[in-house]
């Protein structure tokens, strides 16, 4: 059937925001339109096979099922999806078409595909990528990660770009007087000390003179050493300007030396790099710094939901925000804790008696929490002296409840299922977590809530407190699954419980429980299966990062898993995350009366709210979740996930 005058802007707006021709410039699209044509294929007729008119067939209405040469169905083709290509650009069919329901293509015909192949170099990469069954990447290149802007500043300038002018640099021993002076010849708000190599030594601010200047003795010829920052936070000058902002986030820090083979060749602010309203980050890690209330962190809480909101518009990666909100989080811990021991020392003359460490545990422990968020805590204690072991334990059991119920009183619940340092059963001696771990490890078949003890802790991450007994404690956690290796197998089996929402026919399965109509979890069918997989797989090799990210970076550099399928399974999660983000953000848009404990989970995500690209990616991020889980099943329990 041949395209009338009167669809052909109809099927113009198809093409753009349902397929993958939105580039096509209206003159190119129109013709593209016009001379194709519109087919009616009834159920199980097979539209492609030996034998078949060449053509770039766009499915309009219904569905098609893909079957391969050698047997099996390859995929599922819905409205909007391209089929055709390897008649188009291999001259034969690599595999059989069929309609799984009356369908309708729109078919373009063979000379326009060339002409468009010639003349848009992002037209030919997409083809060649379809003929691959590379969709993700097809589309990835069509179009970004969706429901992000994109800030071509933070991702394609490097840091070493936006320096304005020389850094203004001393010596160790320049007293205060000379080092203010630099800074006011240079107009500038910040100097740095060096070495006799260039080499940052430290950092001093107008802010640290300023501090200097309110105590009683005069400062002016002192050396600027005793007011400088150490250790100085740095930056490469080849790193991304995202990058530093990161940095600056997690360290709650406006300036950073930039160097180049170890000698600074300028500074960086925060100013430098973003808008007013991307400083928020920054600036209320230092506001809970100088917070010295409850009642003043719980003012910073609110705002660190408009700061995500900043970051999540200006399309800073999801997985960074997380990250910068985990600084944040970290920091109220940080001070809940100083808090609290505070009201120990002054309320009842307690000090803590050994060193120890607060750790998160979760989604925390590997910086991956969002807006919704609870305490997964736990805290290790050094192995008390003979005797005093009650005592020990009393001061940390008071200190955890007392950080814990300001934490709640600050927006974050406790835990649900008791997994709060407030726990006794969660808050030991580093001996008396190693016996626990030993009896978690050799019952990991008989118990299989150990497994999700294990897949915890596996992800702790120092807080605050001693780093060498937090690197004692995974030490030994991950030391105990290895020695014997079959004790991967219930890790395994677990991160086959779920299954991603895509049928055989890799179409949705969606959530039907009646609130839940017509949405897919992307939770615990997507993100808790990615992370429990690479997670497993990092176990198994001894990586001790926790982030997700990072350990799929770490698996590939050990070759245990491959460069594209790290490629892959980063950017599914990246894809989920951002998604997850989305919901808890629209949720908060359509109630503001929301409470901080009230903030959506983002779990589940609405079809029929998605774009055809974005179902598309959602798809195909499904697809990489059940591969990571072949091969989690292949390698520990010799057999394919089915």
């Amino acid at each position: 059937m041949s395209i009338e005058p009167d669809v052909v802007e109809d099927l113009k707006r198809f093409l753009c925001t349902q397929s993958l021709f939105g580039f096509l410039s209206d003159e190119d699209l129109e013709r593209a339109v016009r001379s194709s044509s519109l087919r009616y294929y009834a159920k199980g007729f097979k539209i492609v096979d030996r034998g078949s008119p060449k053509g770039l067939y766009v499915v309009y209405r219904g569905a098609v099922r893909i079957e391969a040469e050698e047997g099996g169905i390859h995929d599922f083709l819905e409205e909007g999806d391209i089929f055709g290509i390897d008649l188009l650009l291999k001259g034969v069919p690599l595999t059989t078409v069929e309609a799984v329901e009356d369908t309708v293509c729109l078919i373009i015909e063979e000379k326009v595909f060339w002409d468009l192949y010639r003349k848009y170099p992002s037209f030919a990469k997409i083809m060649d990528l379809l003929l691959k069954g590379e969709t993700l990447w097809a589309y990835e290149h069509s179009v970004p990660l969706p429901m992000m802007q994109y800030s071509p500043l933070l991702y394609e300038r490097r840091v070493i770009e936006v320096i304005k002018k020389e850094p203004v640099t001393c010596y160790l021993g320049t007293t205060v007087k000379e080092a203010a002076k630099l800074m006011s010849e240079n107009h500038v708000s910040s100097i740095i000390v060096v070495d006799e190599k260039g080499r940052p030594l430290g950092i001093v601010t107008d802010a640290d003179l300023r501090r200097g200047l309110v105590s009683a003795e005069p400062i002016i010829d002192k050396p600027v050493d005793l007011f400088m920052s150490r250790p100085v936070f740095k930056v490469s000058g080849d790193a991304l300007c995202w990058e530093a902002l990161a940095l600056m986030a997690e360290k709650g820090v406006k300036y950073l030396p930039v160097v180049v083979e170890e000698k600074v060749v300028g500074v960086v602010t925060l100013w430098d790099l973003t808008s007013a309203q991307l400083q928020a980050p920054v600036i209320l890690v230092r506001e809970v710094e100088d917070a010295q209330t409850l009642e003043e962190l719980r003012g910073v809480m609110w705002r660190v939901v408009d700061a995500v909101k900043a970051m999540y518009r200006e399309g800073i990666n999801v997985v960074h925000v997380a990250k910068m909100l985990s600084s944040i989080y970290d920091r109220l811990v940080m001070k809940a804790l100083h808090i609290a021991e505070d009201e120990l020392s002054r309320e009842l003359s307690m000090s803590p008696p050994v060193k120890y460490a607060w750790i998160a545990l979760g989604s925390e422990g590997r910086r991956e929490q969002l807006l919704k968020t609870d305490q997964d805590s736990a805290l290790i204690f050094e192995d008390p002296p003979s005797g005093s072991e009650e005592e020990v334990s009393e001061y940390f059991k008071q200190l955890a409840v007392r950080a814990a119920t300001k934490l709640a009183q600050l927006g974050f619940p406790k835990c649900p299922h008791g997994f709060t340092a407030d726990n006794p059963l969660w808050n030991k001696s580093l001996r008396d977590w190693t016996s626990t771990f030993e009896d978690w490890v050799l019952k990991l078949n008989a118990k299989p809530e150990n497994v999700m003890f294990t897949y915890m802790f596996s992800d702790a991450r120092l807080v605050y407190g001693s780093h060498k007994l937090v690197e004692e404690f995974k030490k030994r956690l991950i030391a105990l699954i290895n020695k014997d290796k079959r004790r991967l197998a219930p890790l395994a089996r677990n991160v086959l419980v779920e299954s991603p929402p895509i049928d055989f026919l890799k179409r949705f399965v969606i959530e039907r429980d009646g609130t839940k109509e017509r949405r897919v979890d992307i939770k615990v069918r997507g993100l808790t299966i990615i992370m429990t997989a690479v997670k497993t797989l990092a176990i198994d090799r001894g990586i001790d990062v926790t982030n997700t990210i990072d350990r799929l970076r770490a698996l590939a550099n050990l070759g245990a898993i491959s460069q594209d399928l790290e490629k892959e399974a980063a950017y599914a999660f990246n894809f989920l995350l951002g998604l997850r983000l989305r919901e808890q953000l629209r949720g908060l848009e359509m109630d503001k009366k929301l409470s901080l404990e009230e903030i959506p989970s983002g779990r589940y995500v609405s079809l029929t709210e998605l774009s055809k690209h974005e179902r598309t990616f959602l798809k195909e991020a499904f697809k990489v979740v059940r591969k990571l889980q072949d091969l989690v099943a292949y390698r520990f329990l010799g057999s394919p996930f089915l």
